[in-house]
């Protein structure tokens, strides 16, 4: 390509060229030209605005001086001319970025569960109360009763409202001194409910017993006839206020005692068929427990003594044990899994809260 091609050239937009039909002195065409033009308009350059606005004013000054060459062109020729001139020396207004949109606000993050107090029990009926277990057929549901000197009854206890929405009683029952309840599943498959009567400060009981009822199918005011499990232990008479119920059918069932050398007693098998039931040590514990739960798979197990807590790993009696410090109960005795197994429910003697704790902060 010629010289006088190439200036013609930069002498084009960038969308058209001032073409005559041919370029004397050249091969090259006005079509090849036109081409090279386009070509070269299309490739992908990086312009920045201050060098695209020097060349609109090249191509301005260019058109200018061969208007005033073109003294000798036609009429018509010098219009085109003229209106091409214009339209290059047209002050173009750059177009302006879009304003960024709106910044919006970060979501606020998840608070973090802790534990907390759900209500406060002050249904008169529950002044002492000593054991929990959750409901296996009731949301929102768990199930309570007092300590030595009450009647023999277990109460269902609201967790949102700790409303009393049922109490039910045992029939031909006297109650010595209840310290526990767990849930359970008989050999059936149906949920039930292990109420244990083995307080014995003065340790002078010759045996305790267990009391297992089906939980009720609707919350309330009813009485049932429960099954009785006589207990003896190996080792002589024992004070005791936790349970831990196995969650398969059929499941054994541990005691924890409170004593200085506190205990787990595993009952001899057959228990739930016979009715009578030796319990042998099998680990020890930490001392003066008051309450004591297993998780609803079976493989932790957690204990109490009012501020105090220990979870241990494995089924029961479970390793590796860890402590943990409750939330602060005047007198804390109950502790009790939630139906899922993600948190915990403790409450205590007197006027109580309900406080719930997630497990992840206890393990």
């Amino acid at each position: 390509m010629s010289n006088r091609a190439r200036a013609i050239i930069v002498s084009c937009t960038l969308a058209a060229c001032l073409l005559s039909p041919a370029v004397p002195g050249s091969s090259a065409s006005g079509a090849d030209i036109a081409g090279a033009a386009t070509t070269r308009a299309r490739a992908p350059t990086q312009r920045s605005a201050t060098t695209a606005g020097t060349a609109a004013a090249k191509r301005c000054a260019a058109l200018k001086t061969k208007v005033k060459k073109a003294r000798h062109w036609s009429a018509k020729r010098k219009k085109a001319l003229a209106k091409k001139m214009k339209a290059a020396c047209a002050t173009k207004k750059q177009p302006t970025a879009p304003n960024p949109p709106a910044r919006q606000p970060l979501p606020a993050p998840a608070p973090t569960d802790t534990a907390r107090t759900l209500c406060t029990i002050t249904d008169p009926r529950l002044r002492e109360i000593s054991g929990l277990a959750s409901s296996q057929l009731h949301p929102s549901t768990v199930w309570t009763h007092n300590d030595s000197g009450d009647s023999a009854r277990i109460f269902a206890l609201n967790s949102d409202t700790c409303a009393v929405t049922a109490e039910v009683a045992l029939s031909g029952v006297t109650a010595r001194d209840f310290e526990a309840i767990g849930r359970g599943i008989d050999g059936l498959g149906h949920p039930v409910l292990w109420i244990a009567d083995i307080g014995d400060n003065a340790r002078n009981r010759t045996s305790v017993t267990l009391y297992r009822i089906p939980e009720p199918d609707t919350l309330r005011d009813q009485t049932v006839t429960p099954f009785t499990v006589t207990v003896t232990y190996a080792d002589g008479a024992r004070n005791a206020e936790g349970i831990l119920v196995d969650p398969s059918p059929g499941g054994t069932v541990w005691i924890v005692s409170k004593e200085a050398n506190g205990g787990i007693y595993q009952l001899s098998a057959g228990f739930g068929q016979s009715g009578t039931a030796s319990a042998t040590r099998i680990a020890d514990v930490p001392s003066y427990l008051t309450d004591a739960a297993l998780s609803p798979d079976g493989q932790t197990s957690v204990l109490r003594s009012g501020d105090f807590g220990q979870t241990r790993h494995g089924g029961v009696p479970g390793s590796s044990p860890a402590t943990y410090t409750f939330p602060h109960q005047a007198q804390g005795e109950a502790v009790s899994y939630s139906a899922d197994g993600s948190y915990l429910y403790i409450a205590s003697e007197g006027v109580s809260d309900l406080i719930r704790i997630p497990v992840s902060e206890v393990q």
